[in-house]
């Protein structure tokens, strides 16, 4: 049996497209709950198809535990069974590592290995070596998991380029006639403690909008949900949680706006996508910025003030 993983929405178009082109196939959804729900109510992926992996937050000794169970639990129903491994994940996803740590005498295939770096010897380093069998190592951008027992497996890259066709589902409707569009992508920001004024910059960005006819659209985060202040806008347009971005036809939409989320560097969407983050007054301002720009956001998209939203 061959095995797509997918660590997150951003990668899920990938995912479900070499999941069709790789027979006996399924696909591993990891943490969202929201995107695996997804498939099923769409029928865009036969249930017996889907495994879902909960991941649990590590701040604890529960927490701990109870990743170690769901990794364990994997290995124990399909474990004898990997041939072929398709990854499409960011390089901080331990769990999957983890998995592929368990793994012998098979293909494991990334679009992006990170293998240099420095070992990290902190207490966070020797919880994952003994726990889940990764080492952390740091680079001067990023820190990253790797496989304690990579020499067992294949490690191979492949460019999943081909694999990023989009296929739409969720057409936009109950729009005004002749008015212009915004939507609003939101990752539940207002309780992002990193983030300042997130409150106060939706409503100026709500306002302006109204000022200008111009429709609105509100698109929460399949797994971290909708800031409260986005949940009852007079006349907005709301879009299910649980459906991902790229599944979305925003042809006719002539804004996106957001602080972070990764729908503003989405190759369809980031045309018309620009971020608030600059108004925020972020703490961690710089680690977002480098978080957008590197995966292809455009610098001059940084608003600056709230009318250059609609510019």
């Amino acid at each position: 049996m061959n095995y797509v993983i997918c660590q997150s929405p951003k990668y899920l178009m990938a995912s479900i497209n070499k999941y069709k082109a790789t027979k006996n196939c399924k696909i591993v959804i990891r943490e969202v709950k929201g995107v695996y729900d997804f498939l099923i109510e769409y029928k865009v992926v036969p249930p017996e198809d889907l495994i879902f992996l909960p991941v649990y937050r590590r701040k604890s000794i529960f927490g701990l535990f109870l990743n170690f169970l769901s990794i364990k639990k994997f290995f124990l129903k399909y474990g004898v069974d990997i041939d072929d491994i398709f990854v499409f994940t960011n390089e901080c996803d331990f769990t999957t590592m983890s998995i592929i740590n368990g793994l012998v005498d098979c293909n494991v295939y990334f679009g992006e290995f990170y293998n240099d770096g420095l070992e990290c010897f902190n207490l966070s380093y020797v919880i994952n070596l003994f726990l889940f069998g990764v080492r952390l190592r740091c680079n001067k951008k990023i820190e990253f998991y790797l496989p304690v027992n990579e020499k067992r497996i294949e490690v191979k890259s492949w460019d999943y380029g081909e694999e990023r066709k989009i296929n739409k589902l969720l057409i936009l409707g109950e729009i005004k006639a002749q008015a212009k569009k915004l939507l609003i992508v939101d990752s539940n920001d207002q309780r992002n403690r990193n983030l300042f004024f997130v409150k106060e910059i939706y409503s100026d960005l709500i306002n302006l909008c109204k000022k200008n006819n111009i429709q609105i659209i509100i698109k929460g985060h399949p797994r971290l949900g909708l800031s409260k202040c986005l949940q009852d806008v007079k006349g907005a347009i709301y879009i299910k949680n649980t459906i991902p971005m790229e599944f979305i036809d925003i042809d006719s939409v002539d804004h996106i706006c957001g602080f972070y989320s990764s729908a503003l560097f989405n190759s369809s969407l980031k045309k018309k996508a620009k971020s608030l983050l600059m108004l925020s007054a972020s703490k961690q301002e710089s680690f977002y910025r480098n978080y957008l720009t590197s995966n292809g956001f455009n610098e001059e998209k940084f608003v600056l003030k709230i009318e250059d939203a609609i510019v």
